[in-house]
């Protein structure tokens, strides 16, 4: 710059447009938000969710159900991301569970909430959340408010549905009417912050 500091004038980035970030960098609600939306029982369960599991399995035979949550855990969802498997086969299944209980055994939570928000996808070729949040709202992801935190959280699931910038109606119905709902719930938001986060838009 004119001070003869360096700065960044253009990024470029191979297939993949990620930026690492670690845990101490990232808001302590987006934590929250990505439990409540990807994996209710995350700080419970060992790995896989049996009870998600059980009924993701029936309901590929007898729809029952529609969740917002699939059956797969965050640890399941960071094997699946990490070794680009998701064909749904019951090998794969099988293979994936193991792989989550021993994930669960050798890392902490917190540290598989950091693999999972880094190398998720969060559409238009952005793979993690700093790049999300850079891409998005021209931030890092340590300065997003609960509410941009939610809107990027929402999109891994179904990308082009959640799409924040081609259907910005059905991201804040997800944030609207699971996301924050779910928060309130889990008493990882006050009503108070409900009520203003389903207030607030994004841009």
């Amino acid at each position: 710059d004119k001070d003869g500091l360096p700065f960044e004038g253009s990024r470029i980035h191979g297939s993949e447009n990620r930026i690492w970030v670690d845990r101490e960098d990232m808001p302590d609600y987006l934590f929250d938000v990505t439990i409540a939306t990807e994996d209710k029982r995350f700080r419970e369960h060992q790995g896989v969710d049996w009870k998600r599991t059980a009924a993701s399995a029936i309901n590929l035979f007898i729809p029952i159900y529609n969740s917002e949550q699939g059956g797969s855990t965050l640890t399941q969802q960071v094997i699946k991301n990490a070794t680009d498997q998701w064909a749904p086969n019951v090998e794969r299944k099988v293979k994936e569970i193991f792989s989550a209980l021993k994930l669960e055994k050798k890392y902490e939570k917190d540290d598989i909430l950091e693999a999972y928000l880094n190398i998720a996808a969060f559409g238009h070729n952005t793979n993690g959340v700093q790049a999300a949040a850079n891409y998005y709202f021209n931030k890092d992801v340590k300065d997003l408010s609960i509410v941009e935190c939610a809107a990027i959280v929402a999109m891994p699931r179904a990308p082009t549905t959640y799409d924040l910038i081609n259907n910005p109606e059905n991201n804040a119905a997800r944030r609207n009417k699971y996301i924050f709902p779910t928060m309130l719930e889990m008493g990882t938001i006050t009503q108070e912050e409900y009520d203003k986060a389903i207030k607030t838009d994004v841009t």
